[in-house]
């Protein structure tokens, strides 16, 4: 059967990830001709890392999981601006047919914030 590739943006708007509310879920369908065994590339903005109060040297480090399968963990500095892609393995529950979950999770962190926007996964669907 052949495969071709395919997109779907997660959310265009930035969300920020905070000590107060650190992790943001991202629910998604994927249609049914979908290649689960394929893997994606998750991309995103980083759009800001914001220093902690007094001006002290931070970073922060995140996790991403795709329904509940961990995919990679990032470690930042204040400051950081940039977009970076993700590819992962398929199978494993990473992507499946239906209703899907990508979670951005900070896992460490000395931050006023971190700043995301513009999550878009691309795939592979069966023709």
């Amino acid at each position: 059967m052949a495969e071709i590739a395919d997109y779907q943006i997660i959310t265009k708007g930035p969300f920020t990830l905070a000590e107060s509310n650190p992790k943001k879920d991202l629910p998604f369908d994927l249609p049914v001709n979908i290649s689960t065994s394929a893997g994606g590339v998750l991309g995103f903005v980083v759009a800001d890392v914001s220093g902690a109060l007094f001006g002290a040297a931070a970073s922060v480090t995140f996790q991403i999981l795709a329904n509940n399968n961990k995919l990679t963990e990032y470690t930042l500095k204040t400051g950081t601006i940039c977009s970076l892609l993700e590819t992962f393995a398929g199978g494993g529950g990473n992507l499946k047919i239906g209703s899907n979950t990508i979670r951005f999770e900070v896992t460490k962190s000395n931050l006023a914030g971190l700043k995301i926007s513009d999550v878009v996964l691309w795939f592979q669907r069966n023709v």
